[in-house]
């Protein structure tokens, strides 16, 4: 489910994960490990205890978290009969508590892709940062030990620093400086313009426009190969959501689908149709003031 190509569907359910702004720096700092640090992370977990227990009872802390598959099985009643507001408002907290992608999609995504997914990256630097990025997608779970926590993440501690590690973010070719723009409008949002923006999403979007004007820019991004900068950016808007602490799960969804849509669009601007573009960046630019 989850990929650098669909960065977009990654961004909205980080923004929904209790620990979505640490897993955000996580797969940041992974995304942009290089040679020097895989040999450090390789030399230093080689050399600490085995993490494999403690790794198994986070994966399986992990594996607890609510299917969107059961939870669609489970709510399809609700429509069943007459449409009481309690029973839908019920039904929606529910779906959105659920994630579209899953830990194992996070670990899959992160090893089809340099620099874990080379062939000459070390196994044991692959599997230490693996174990960081369980460590922290685990971290605000009641259910996981925070001796677990602490066990997977200490070779990460050991040979580098620790989440968050400042990298700077590059603008991919072809797109503009808004981008940094758009960031700072929405880490200056108020609760009042989430909410403009939901509904200012669901006025600009029928069906499955927006899926289809997002693959487009996805799309793109692929074909110009930039696509882990462009990922690199979608992370930082989840992070900057997260910061203004007017999100979470169930909250103005659409919101953060115009976000995610903006920073898609600015960074393949130069690719897409202008009537693309502006109807990606439409909703952030009308309520956040935003230049796009």
């Amino acid at each position: 489910m989850q990929s650098l190509v669909n960065a977009p569907v990654l961004a909205l359910d980080l923004v929904r994960h209790p620990a979505g702004d640490r897993v955000c720096d996580a797969l940041d700092r992974v995304l942009v490990l290089d040679a020097d640090d895989l040999v450090a992370l390789a030399r230093t977990a080689a050399g600490l205890p085995s993490r494999t227990a403690a790794r198994r009872r986070l994966l399986a802390v992990a594996d607890l978290a609510p299917r969107l598959s059961d939870a669609l099985a489970d709510t399809g009643g609700a429509f069943a009969g007459p449409l009481a507001p309690a029973p839908l408002q019920h039904t929606a907290r529910r779906l959105a508590a659920c994630l579209l992608g899953r830990l194992p999609d996070v670990h899959a995504m992160l090893l089809s892709c340099d620099p874990l997914g080379d062939d000459d990256a070390p196994l044991e630097a692959v599997g230490a940062a693996l174990d960081a990025v369980t460590a922290v997608w685990s971290s605000r779970d009641p259910q996981a030990d925070p001796a677990d926590v602490a066990t997977l993440l200490a070779p990460w501690q050991a040979a580098l620093p620790p989440f968050p590690t400042p990298t700077p973010l590059a603008v991919p070719a072809g797109a503009t400086g808004s981008l940094l723009d758009l960031l700072d409008a929405v880490a200056r949002s108020t609760p009042e313009q989430w909410t403009e923006l939901d509904a200012a999403h669901d006025a600009l979007f029928d069906g499955l426009a927006w899926s289809t004007a997002v693959h487009e820019g996805c799309r793109a991004a692929a074909e110009s190969c930039r696509t882990s900068d462009v990922a690199r950016w979608h992370l930082a808007a989840a992070r900057t959501a997260h910061g203004t602490g007017q999100v979470g799960q169930g909250i103005a969804p659409g919101a953060m689908m115009a976000v995610v849509s903006a920073v898609q669009a600015s960074c393949v601007r130069d690719l897409l149709p202008p009537e693309t573009t502006a109807s990606l960046t439409g909703a952030c630019r009308a309520v956040l003031g935003w230049s796009g």
